[in-house]
């Protein structure tokens, strides 16, 4: 991670100009109507921040290339705006989205002219409102001193966070690639998290008023009870239709999604794989900042602020006199949290680490990950059903960021597996869809949401921090990083342990890639040591200059850098390259080498760690000249003869259950341990 870190950091210096030049490139595109929603460029140029107190870019320039991007935008918006006027209603993409356009109307109708000003921090409205300057025909000196106003303000305040972050990061060594790997990777999951909820309610509500449309034709053409209760249902004085149609969809793909998981869980599919190497992937990225971060955010899902919540919130219904509401609110965090509890004894599925005890112990479904759904689902359905469409997506997408964030800070300390949290989310979600379907059928009266969001806001926030500050000592404790993996002697390892490893690559989607030829016992250096002293070479590394090399004609594979493949989560420890064979002048061999889950152990020797590897041929071929791309495949036989010249004192051996006589080569390093003596010296074993 820390070289990984230490590459990125080196290629921003080498390649300053680049970032400079993207930084204005996605500063002026966030300021593009359209164009705009979809460029996250907020986040990178804070990304691009952390990268200033390296050395690697300079703070004034690159707030320099940000304010200018940021006006460029703006100013190319405007002059879109003012050019063509009304005229942008008919064309694409504001004929198919022209919500899109009426966001920005309202702001600047709101707002007047300091909406310029304002809408650079509002990201929904920030590409609109300069389109909607220019066609009402604000003055461009008008328009251009507020946008230059927002645009000083908006860069540092942004750059500013991210080289403080940056910072902090310098000053921790390692604990500073994985702390940045880790906020990359959460701020990604976040992010997709958000983006799925806003577009799913955007256009699922446009597909809904489609189909309900044609539910109603065909209701008017058939007679019949079921077609005069969809007629009574779809009654335009109801304005529950709509409601209750979106909870239908989300009961169906939530069931969907649980009873799929269930099934994998219970027959080992691929999942349970996936479960594996993302445990390990975010077990590489702990740190205590981060773990302390994370243990905080898993309280908040606890059963002390989960019961506070729905004391207070019930006892809020009661005394509105909202019996309906009370009633369906204990019943739908009651009902969750006590299924979860029985799937979750019935099926004994045991969790990555021992963290909790009783019943409590077992895996499957998250019961955090279950309740908060149940939760804050429920709250959100209360919150928005009769709020504006804009506050919808709001409330919407902030409940699905709580989950969000509960789950996978589950995940991060390693209390459950993927799919417990996958599971547990879509369990909740659709027990409270069924339930809020016959809620919102009954038509309840409105409930005023403020009140509401601040007794919620304050009773998470007050017992919320009282539990972090009560419990995290203990927390880091429980939730401290443990060793897995197995230990066997290194005599039975040699003997037939080595059956007991994986055979094949496991990626992060659980499938089981191409196989593992290799098994070394010994030291990472030394085998690196070994096979580079047999021909083998380390790859060039990764820079600007060689990622371009890929797009161009090469006489010479060897030159180009390796894609990285991750195994049960980790990445490569090690990865060489070989020339390929006289059969295929234009390709090569790639070996990859990972460290399992294994340790060795040996008389008079510290315990080793056992190393896997994977060989692929890849092969360059010119698709489209001049651009070249690496076709890469398992080979039909491995370079068994560059693997013994290496590595003379090996053996090979059958996967005998594997039905295809696949073989895997054992090696061992004689200098830690002396395995000859009573050891099989056949060549070939199965």
């Amino acid at each position: 991670m820390s070289e990984f870190i230490h590459a990125i950091v080196q290629f921003a210096e080498m390649h300053a100009a680049l970032v400079y030049g993207l930084a204005f490139l996605v500063a002026c595109l966030e300021s593009v109507a359209v164009v705009g929603v979809l460029i996250p460029g907020s986040g990178i140029i804070v990304a691009f921040g952390t990268l200033v107190p390296s050395g690697a870019v300079g703070f004034w320039w690159l707030c320099f290339w940000s304010i200018l991007g940021a006006l460029a935008g703006d100013g190319l918006s405007y002059w879109v705006g003012h050019r063509y006027h009304g005229r942008l209603r008919r064309l694409w993409p504001l004929r198919r989205h022209p919500e899109v356009l009426a966001h920005g109307e309202r702001f600047f109708a709101a707002h007047g002219g300091k909406s310029v000003f304002l809408s650079r921090f509002v990201p929904p409205v920030r590409g609109t409102v300069p389109l909607v300057a220019g066609m009402t025909g604000m003055a461009p000196g008008r328009f251009f001193t507020s946008s230059s106003l927002s645009a000083f303000g908006w860069a540092p305040s942004h750059i500013l966070p991210g080289a403080l972050i940056g910072a902090g990061l310098t000053l921790t060594g390692l604990v500073a690639a994985r702390l940045l790997v880790f906020v990359v990777v959460l701020a990604a999951v976040l992010w997709l998290v958000v983006r799925v909820t806003v577009l799913t309610l955007r256009h699922g509500g446009r597909l809904l008023t489609l189909a309900q449309k044609r539910v109603e034709r065909w209701a008017r053409s058939h007679p019949g009870w079921v077609a005069r209760q969809l007629l009574a249902l779809l009654e335009p004085s109801r304005g529950e239709a709509r409601a209750l149609a979106l909870l239908g969809l989300l009961l169906g793909l939530a069931a969907w999604t649980f009873f799929s998981v269930l099934e994998d869980v219970v027959s080992g599919e691929p999942l349970v794989d996936a479960d594996t190497a993302i445990y390990n992937m975010l077990q590489g990225l702990r740190s205590l900042v981060a773990d302390r971060v994370m243990i905080a955010i898993t309280e908040l899902g606890s059963a002390t602020v989960a019961g506070a919540v729905v004391a207070v919130v019930a006892l809020w219904l009661i005394w509105r006199r909202a019996w309906h509401a009370a009633a369906y609110w204990v019943a739908a965090v009651g009902g969750a949290s006590l299924i979860g509890l029985v799937i979750k004894v019935a099926l004994h599925r045991p969790r990555p680490a021992p963290v909790s005890a009783g019943w409590d112990a077992f895996s499957f479904p998250s019961g955090h990950a279950t309740t908060s759904a149940a939760i804050y689902g429920f709250l959100a359905i209360l919150l928005a059903r009769d709020a504006r469409p804009a506050w919808q997506a709001v409330i919407a997408a902030t409940a699905a960021l709580v989950v969000a964030l509960i789950g996978f800070s589950r995940l991060y300390l390693g209390a459950h597996w993927f799919s417990d949290v996958i599971g547990g989310v879509a369990f909740g979600t659709a027990w409270i869809a069924l339930l809020a379907i016959a809620y919102v059928r009954h038509n309840p009266p409105q409930l005023p949401a403020v009140p509401l969001a601040v007794i919620l806001v304050g009773t998470i926030t007050a017992v919320g921090s009282f539990q972090v500050a009560h419990t995290m000592s203990a927390d880091l404790d429980r939730y401290a990083v443990r060793q897995t993996g197995q230990t066997m002697t290194a005599a039975a390892w040699w003997r037939d342990g080595w059956r007991e490893i994986p055979s094949r690559r496991i990626d992060l989607a659980g499938e089981r890639e191409e196989p593992l030829v290799l098994q070394w016992a010994g030291g990472r250096d030394d085998l690196e040591r070994r096979l580079t002293a047999a021909g083998w070479r380390l790859p060039t590394p990764w820079s600007m200059a060689t990622a371009v090399s890929w797009l161009s004609q090469t006489e010479d594979p060897l030159t180009l850098p390796v894609l990285p493949r991750l195994h049960d989560g980790h990445p490569a420890a090690l990865t060489l390259i070989h020339a390929g064979s006289g059969d295929h002048p234009n390709g090569r061999w790639v070996l990859r080498v990972w460290k399992s889950e294994t340790r060795l152990t040996a008389p008079g020797s510290k315990p080793q760690a056992l190393w896997v590897g994977a060989i692929t041929q890849q092969r360059i071929r010119q698709a489209l000249a001049p651009f070249g791309l690496g076709f890469e495949r398992s080979p039909a036989a491995p370079p068994w003869a560059l693997l013994e010249q290496a590595l003379p004192n090996a053996r090979r051996a059958i996967w005998a259950d594997s039905g295809t006589g696949a073989e895997v080569m054992l090696a061992r390093d004689p200098a830690f341990w002396s395995l000859s003596r009573g050891f099989p010296r056949a060549r070939y074993s199965s």
